[in-house]
């Protein structure tokens, strides 16, 4: 907030270009602060000298870690509650379906929790304060069964005690952005056409005699691993998927009384939880028909193999796997062990027998979940899909790849501010680019649709926007890279001697990660320093860090030959003892 000894008499939320745009158009008044939330908002009240807050300046850390941690602890007892639910349901099935439910219900009731975080957070900061926000006229879904993020806060601030309602003004959007489409189905068809092409080989197809493994979930590094010659003489890969449950309408009063008595305890809920009910409900049922035959398809495999599991259907057919007695090999599939991820537990940890992860630290990262669960043995094999092949060139290219926009549709993360920091960040980075001479800049934008607006790419003339080429590609043909979100990106990176500059804030990291990669990388904690190192390389080619040390690879991601990898795993399959 750049006026703290300013009085304010209207906080104004904005969500995006168009609200900012009536808001500034039609209905600004004097003593209004802005709550910005996601790029174009942002960027709209820094390019209109709008006074705006971010979430520092109302909320305090210490409760927003207190409200994290009990957020985990009910929805943990949320997730118990519903496997006890199921088993009394089936009784005869032993099917789990707040496991099945869990990373949905992390990311939906997280989402809610923070959203609800927010408007209280506000409300202790500026008391009496009427508040203006924006909803779409009809409310959509986002990514299948997650609330739309546009109108969730308008909803929690109407139907909650927060503000007494003679202070909220919410004004309907005719325009809406529309996150959910009623063509899954068709998708459903596309994405099983697709990957399973990815998996299929004409030998396996006719043989008998190989191994078959059962790909559900994300595939990942496993499409390529189908590919080796010593793996099609071995194995037989493929794609195992149920379609999800067609929409249908309803709701289950027992699930919605668990779900209120998990989120809303004693409070008078505000948020209809109805339409998530209805879904664990069908998801059961239609869980319950299908269980008997995918038994029978199961054991028709010698083991499950999968790079994560985030959907219902795809830890069901897991826990069809565990009970029926086979192996479920999960492959690490991006960054891992650098910061803590309370997800994994959801989608990586309930169901795997056989972790084969990329690097030693990610071993020692994952060793508190040995022998709780169904984890049994850690290995580290490496990537096939992360190691790039790069040569020192004089293309002239600068790469400098970014991560995607949170919004308000996430819940309790490590760090706040995440997405003001991006624009920040941004803005800065390319307005240096975009004045150099000598050099190209290539700006790799995230490949989340909905998650991935540049709203300021008219000001950076000189600078190239991509979103369709892959970062691994475009890394071939660069002489230099940035990153602002180091993720699988670093991983990709590191595994060249490209000269890398990274800027941190995106999360919390370990200090041996920090320590290690700092090694190979330029780190830097400010703009103004990694401006300052970049200047330096680029003018005077000082670069402060070791391109061929190896301390960060050897420990978060083993080099290892396409061919020893599928040995690796060839032997893991057909000697799990060893």
């Amino acid at each position: 907030m750049r006026s703290s000894s300013k009085q304010f008499s209207r906080i104004v939320i904005l969500q995006n270009k168009s609200q900012a745009k009536r808001y500034h158009d039609k209905l600004k008044q004097k003593g209004d602060l802005v709550y910005p939330i996601g790029a174009s908002s942002i960027f709209f009240c820094i390019d209109n000298d709008l006074e705006f807050i971010t979430e520092k300046d109302f909320i305090d850390k210490k409760n927003y870690q207190e409200e994290s941690l009990e957020f985990n602890l009910n929805l943990k007892n949320l997730i118990k509650d519903l496997n006890e639910y199921s088993r009394q349901k089936k009784p005869n099935l032993d099917l789990d379906i707040g496991d099945y439910f869990s990373f949905q219900l992390y990311i939906i009731l997280g989402q809610i929790s923070f959203n609800e975080f927010i408007i209280s957070s506000l409300k202790k900061k500026f008391l009496e304060i009427n508040i203006l926000v924006f909803k779409n006229k009809n409310k959509s879904r986002f990514l299948r069964l997650r609330p739309d993020p546009t109108s969730l806060l308008a909803e929690v601030l109407e139907k909650s005690d927060l503000f007494d309602s003679e202070n909220i003004n919410i004004i309907c959007e005719k325009k809406q952005y529309i996150f959910y489409f009623s063509t899954e189905s068709i998708k459903y068809v596309l994405r099983y056409i697709r990957d399973a092409f990815k998996l299929f080989n004409l030998r396996n197809f006719f043989s008998r005699k190989n191994k078959k493994i059962a790909i559900i979930g994300g595939a990942y590094d496993w499409f390529k691993l189908a590919k080796n010659k010593r793996v099609i003489n071995t194995l037989s890969l493929s794609l195992l998927r149920i379609k999800n449950p067609n929409p249908s309408n309803g709701k289950d009063k027992e699930i919605l009384e668990l779900l209120k008595k998990a989120y809303f305890d004693k409070r008078k809920p505000f948020i209809d939880l109805s339409f998530l009910s209805h879904e664990i409900k069908k998801y059961l049922e239609y869980f319950a028909r299908k269980t008997n035959n995918l038994e029978k398809v199961i054991n028709r495999f010698y083991c499950v193999a999968t790079g994560v599991l985030t959907w219902p259907e795809e830890n069901f057919l897991a826990h069809i796997a565990i009970k029926n007695n086979k192996r479920v090999i999960l492959w690490q599939h991006g960054e891992r062990g650098q910061s803590p991820d309370p997800s994994i537990e959801f989608t990586e940890m309930l169901y795997t027998t056989d972790l084969l992860t990329y690097g030693s630290s990610v071993d020692n990262f994952y060793k508190n979940w040995l022998y709780k669960n169904n984890l049994t043995n850690i290995k580290s094999i490496g990537s096939l899909t992360k190691q790039v092949s790069w040569e020192k060139n004089n293309s002239k290219n600068i790469l400098y790849a970014t991560g995607k926009w949170h919004k308000n549709a996430i819940p309790f993360l490590n760090v706040l501010d995440s997405d003001i920091r991006l624009v920040r960040a941004h803005l800065k980075i390319l307005g240096y680019l975009n004045n150099i001479e000598n050099w190209n800049t290539i700006f790799k934008t995230n490949n989340t649709k909905g998650l991935n607006e540049i709203p300021y790419k008219n000001k950076f003339n000189k600078i190239k926007f991509e979103s369709n080429i892959p970062f691994t590609d475009l890394l071939k043909n660069s002489e230099l890279v940035i990153l602002d979100t180091p993720s699988t990106t670093l991983i990709e990176a590191c595994s060249t001697t490209i000269p890398i500059f990274v800027l941190s804030g995106r999360n919390v990291y370990s200090e041996e990660f920090i320590e290690k990669v700092s090694r190979r990388v330029i780190w830097c904690n400010s703009l103004d320093e990694l401006i300052s190192k970049l200047n330096n390389y680029l003018k005077y080619e000082q670069y402060d860090s070791d391109l061929f040390d190896e301390s960060f690879v050897n420990s978060y991601f083993s080099k290892s030959s396409e061919n020893l990898i599928a040995k690796k795993i060839i032997n893991l399959i057909e000697n799990p003892n060893e």
